[in-house]
């Protein structure tokens, strides 16, 4: 028995009744800021236990008889640099999943069809009427690897098999009738996928008959939104967009037709940032709140034009009131938006962190202007659950997950004259920077566009919300203009990054050779080598400066006075553990015991 499957042993799951249940993790939970959050799905069926989490993906199977058990998906204990062994292919028990023969005549079927659903192709496109154990049920076929369960009429969901978080569909093409070859759609759910198929399908204007790719996320939209945006805690979700990344590729137009609620938008909103929202297209409900009840109550006609002449989101470059609307709304009921603690007390007084930011930072040469960036990230990484790409081109990155590791833990990496960590400690601390940081590997200098792309692919594949680039001057430019013209394009691009991905942006650069050469001098965004363009395009920009008894942060310029304001305050480092502090943090121990 391996040590995840001992966890699951002395957890309640063990000692769960057969059926469907929601648990908290036994796995993340301790990591997670919402504690009660119950992330892992369980299925009992007499001796069998299948466990999935939601949030940290730990999944697996085991029978209650069996002295050998086996987990698939596992993602503890692992070191760093390391990745997670594989089961042994004769050991998978999802090999043996069998795909239910399709039950027609009864309620499953009948509720389908009332639904508007092409019930003969939709058992082609993978979608199955049947009865489970007595009790009418829709079975989605994921790739014949796993079946995802709805019971109806109720509204329950559960995985047979290994969910692999990809994509459900079948695009099934007819030589009588065109493709619709430059468009891809994405539903929230299975049946507004199969009503969008169907209605293409079976449409009384002919010109209006396609075969289309349209496909279903496997987990629905997020319940967990928290200002109109998907909670960090929830990236997991969307592996599904890396996994199935060839599914997009070669495509104009992405179709993103989820509900029109809460979770429905802050899902198109997710998904348009990490596809890119300059490919991704909204539909026009009718007032309906989904593709099915489209199709229900206009019919299919009505739903193929709604998806045919799906609108850009956003419009580019030129937009009316009604596309701000919502964040009018928000204005006049929420006041100024607000940004996330730096996780020291008097910093926040001085400036805090959002997105859709580019931050300068600057200082003289060994002041700790890396390190304080990573301690920042880390501490909104720990507080929020936000994750970062590191693109560090004079932090390898061992030494930077090291780094990491002393502020996850608390004592030094290496060995020393005080207590280190233990492997335990180490082991836990790689855990937690794999689940929260990646980092470009760039042998040599890259250029900005080489940078912004990887960082896409960080969005598309962690959910990354931070951006780091230090320093500046490894950037290689092409030298076919004035510098200082290179520069602003360089930052226009960084900024307009940062505002179209919705990423903080840390942009660590070194100051000119200063006249003023004293210890005293402080650097600002006017003083960095090549251009006034970075203090004249940072959203907010800050200086790291050694002060005579602690380390000084100068905000020298922010945008928003709601984000920040100019001033100085201090901070105290542990230079064994390389972390930092607040300066005038009170002594809390009672001296009179």
């Amino acid at each position: 028995m391996n040590s995840q499957q001992q966890i699951i042993k002395n957890s309640k799951a063990f000692y769960l009744d057969d059926g469907q249940h929601k648990m908290i993790c036994p796995f993340c939970n301790n990591n997670r800021k919402n504690k009660g959050d119950k992330s892992l799905s369980v299925k009992v069926d007499g001796q069998q236990i299948v466990y999935n989490c939601h949030n940290c993906m730990e999944s697996g199977a085991m029978n209650k008889n069996q002295k050998e058990r086996t987990s698939i998906n596992s993602r503890r204990n692992v070191g760093i640099g390391t990745k997670p062994e594989k089961p042994a292919a004769s050991t998978n028990i999802y090999q043996s999943i069998v795909i239910p023969d399709p039950q027609r005549g009864g309620e499953a079927d009948e509720y389908l069809k009332v639904r508007g659903i092409d019930v003969d192709k939709s058992i082609d496109w993978g979608c199955l009427p049947t009865v489970i154990k007595g009790n009418p049920a829709v079975a989605f076929v994921y790739e014949d690897k796993a079946i995802k369960y709805r019971s109806v009429p109720q509204k329950r969901f559960w995985f047979e098999g290994e969910n692999q978080f990809k994509l459900w569909g079948k695009t099934i093409k007819d030589e009588k009738i065109p493709h619709l070859e430059d468009t891809i759609i994405i539903t929230e759910g299975e049946l507004d996928c199969l009503a969008i198929k169907t209605a293409f399908a079976n449409a009384v204007d002919k010109n209006k008959r396609f075969t289309v790719d349209c496909f279903s996320v496997p987990n629905g939209a997020n319940a967990k939104v928290k200002n109109g945006e998907i909670d960090p805690n929830e990236d997991g979700r969307f592996k599904y967009v890396w996994n199935d990344k060839e599914k997009f590729e070669g495509k104009e137009k992405i179709v993103l037709a989820v509900d029109s609620d809460e979770s429905g938008q802050a899902l198109q909103e997710e998904l348009s940032r990490r596809l890119g929202i300059a490919n991704c297209y909204t539909m026009n409900y009718q007032k309906e709140k989904d593709a099915n009840d489209m199709l229900m109550m206009h019919g299919a006609d009505a739903l193929c034009d709604a998806v045919l002449s799906a609108k850009p989101m956003p419009l580019k470059y030129l937009r009316t009131v009604e596309d701000y609307q919502a964040e009018m709304d928000n204005l006049y009921n929420n006041g100024n938006p607000k940004g996330v603690s730096t996780g020291f007390s008097t910093l926040d007084n001085l400036f805090t962190l959002k997105r859709s930011t580019l931050v300068v930072v600057t200082g003289m040469p060994n002041t700790g202007k890396s390190n304080f960036v990573s301690q920042l990230v880390f501490n909104v990484a720990k507080n929020y659950g936000w994750k970062t790409c590191f693109c560090s081109f004079e932090m390898p990155p061992a030494l930077h997950t090291a780094q990491l590791s002393q502020m996850y833990v608390g004592k030094p990496f290496f060995d020393g004259y005080t207590e280190r960590m233990t492997v335990e400690e180490k082991d836990n601390s790689a855990e937690f920077i794999k689940d929260h940081f990646l980092f470009m590997d760039f042998k040599e200098g890259a250029d900005i566009d080489s940078i912004l792309e990887s960082a896409s692919q960080s969005i598309q594949r962690m959910g990354c919300r931070i951006l780091v680039i230090d320093p500046f001057n490894y950037i290689t430019r092409p030298n076919k203009g004035l510098v200082t013209d290179e520069v602003s394009d360089m930052l226009t691009k960084i900024n307009v990054f940062a505002k179209e991905k919705n990423v903080l942006v840390f942009f660590v650069c070194h100051p000119a050779k200063p006249m003023d050469r004293s210890k005293k001098f402080v650097p600002t965004g006017m003083d960095i080598s090549h251009s006034m363009s970075f203090f004249a395009k940072a959203d907010l920009g800050f200086s790291v400066h050694r002060g005579e008894e602690a380390v000084e942060i100068h905000c020298w310029k922010s945008r928003y006075y709601w984000l920040g304001r100019q001033g100085m305050c201090k901070m105290d480092y542990n230079p064994v553990t390389g972390t930092y502090t607040d300066h005038d943090k009170k002594d809390d121990y009672d001296w009179t015991l």
